[in-house]
């Protein structure tokens, strides 16, 4: 269907003109590739203090004080993680190796990933401190598609994640 003469309404010129004035009131150019956060973006790494100053500045990101405290948690959880299966995976979580196999794994949902058997989000409710919920113990490896059905919800009691850290901490480590 034509209107006005033109195959898309994107090559109409008054459409157009309304297109190209709208950009330039909220990007400060011709396309939203001009904007300062594009080119934020493309001049200061993400490493450096100067970028997330900017990103708070041009209101993309919260500060530091204002993110929110799960996340605090969460950050703080996932590096006990790492630490953890750097220490531990090898001995202590089953099928460890299995994970090797995710680089010949085109689809997603087929490819394996750890888990965190009581949840973080569960962990952060009930006031969980974060090396239990990080800890070798509350860690399983299951396919990507099971752990994101199963999303924020635990799969084993507090009772028995604090008895299996204890017991590790007393006999494993």
């Amino acid at each position: 269907m034509q209107t006005r003469g033109v195959t898309r309404p994107t090559k109409d010129p008054i459409i157009k003109q309304k297109i190209a004035e709208t950009n330039k009131f909220l990007y400060g150019g011709k396309s939203p590739m001009c904007s300062d956060e594009i080119k934020l973006k493309s001049s200061i790494t993400r490493s450096k203090p100067e970028f997330r100053e900017k990103m708070e500045e041009l209101g993309l990101w919260k500060s530091k004080e204002e993110e929110s405290e799960y996340k605090k948690y969460r950050k703080m959880v996932d590096k006990i993680t790492r630490i953890q299966i750097k220490m531990y995976a090898e001995k202590y979580l089953d099928n460890y190796n299995i994970k090797n196999e995710n680089e010949n794994i085109k689809n997603i949902c087929d490819k394996w990933t750890i888990d965190h058997e009581y949840s973080i989000y569960d962990g952060f409710r009930n006031n969980i401190d974060p090396d239990i919920i990080g800890s070798i113990v509350n860690l399983r490896i299951i396919k990507f598609s099971e752990n994101s059905s199963k999303n924020k919800k635990s799969i084993i009691n507090i009772d028995k994640l604090q008895e299996d850290f204890y017991n590790f901490i007393i006999y494993a480590v």
